[in-house]
Formats: C-alpha cells, sequence, structure tokens
C-alpha cells in the first residue's frame, strides 16, 4: 500500500504545571528547578514570570493581586516566547503554588497561552492534618495570630484544604492520563 511522505510532524514542547499544594515542599522542588538549568542543557524552568524564590507567582496572580492580573496575558505570551525560543526535545517546568488556587477563568487563560504544546499537571498533597498544622504555624510565624486558635483556622480556610475542589478547575483540560497527583512526605520529597 502507497502511503504518502509527508514530513514528520514535529513533536509539540512538552509543559509541565507543577501547581503545588502550599506547605508540600515546593520551595525546595523549585530550588531544584532553578539548580537543574545550570546543569542539564535540555531542561527549561522560564525565568518570565519567575521571582527569586524560584516561583512563577507573576505570571500565576492570585485573583486578588490585580496589578499582576493585569500585566500576566504579556507575560504569558513572553513566556511562550521563551518555551518556542528552546528546541521541542526539552522540557519545560513552570512551577506556582498559586495555581491551585485558580478560578475557571484563569485556567483557560494558561491553557489557551500553552495551547498547542503537550500540557501535563503535577499536583502535590500532603495528609491534611499535616497540612493544616504547617500552614498554620507558618501563618504564625508569619505575624500575630488572626484566628482563635488551629481549630478556627482551619473551619474558616476549609476551602483551601480541599484537594478535589483545588484541582477541579484544571480537570477541564486535562485527562486523567496527563494529571500526576503525588503526596508530599518530608522524608521523600524535601
Amino acid at each position: 500500500m502507497f502511503r504518502p511522505q509527508g514530513k514528520p510532524q514535529a513533536k509539540p514542547h512538552q509543559v509541565w504545571l507543577h501547581i503545588g499544594h502550599g506547605k508540600t515542599g515546593t520551595t525546595a522542588v523549585q530550588d531544584y528547578f532553578v539548580h537543574r538549568m545550570t546543569c542539564d542543557e535540555r531542561f527549561h524552568y522560564p525565568v518570565t514570570g519567575r521571582r527569586e524564590s524560584g516561583a512563577h507567582h507573576d505570571v500565576f496572580p492570585l485573583e486578588h493581586q490585580k496589578a499582576l492580573l493585569k500585566s500576566a496575558p504579556t507575560l504569558l505570551t513572553g513566556l511562550r516566547a521563551e518555551i518556542d525560543a528552546r528546541p521541542a526535545d526539552h522540557l519545560t517546568v513552570l512551577s506556582s503554588e498559586h495555581l491551585c488556587y485558580f478560578r475557571p477563568w484563569q485556567t483557560v487563560q494558561v491553557m489557551q497561552a500553552l495551547q498547542g504544546y503537550d500540557v501535563r499537571l503535577l499536583y502535590y498533597v500532603r495528609r491534611q492534618d499535616e497540612l493544616i498544622e504547617s500552614a498554620y504555624k507558618w501563618l504564625l510565624a508569619d505575624g500575630p495570630d488572626k484566628y482563635d486558635g488551629i481549630t478556627e483556622f482551619a473551619r474558616q480556610q476549609e476551602r483551601g484544604f480541599d484537594f478535589l475542589q483545588r484541582i477541579l478547575p484544571w480537570t477541564e483540560h486535562f485527562s486523567d492520563d496527563h494529571i500526576r497527583a503525588r503526596l508530599y512526605h518530608r522524608e521523600t520529597c524535601a
């Protein structure tokens, strides 16, 4: 059987979105990504929208960060140009725990900016009792306690600790085989 010989299809860039969850070693993972860029020429951790901390928070702002929300579309365009400047066989990773708090309209904006790439999702979660305790201790270390104890904190922040709600806006864009959820454990992930 004759098959026309056309130009082989180029493999699309593979882009991983590391969406958090906060308090699951994200800072350590982001430090690793920054370091890996220095010793692995095929690994790409974009500088566009990346803060000194290593997180891509500027390109993926939270809903209440009005000034950053205005600049996000421009940053997403710059991010796409940075990815396109790399060979297609390079692996690109973007990391921001802000992504697990995105609203559906924000996930649409990100997916439109990354259209044409082979996009995958990595989501670390943590046992909720450990996550609540860690988040509460971090809050106490950051300033005065605005909650009347950890129980009130957990009650008021309940939606933030609901992993299914956090990932729901992303499941509209990803099949199960493109989502990797992993359980964070300090001894294996830190």
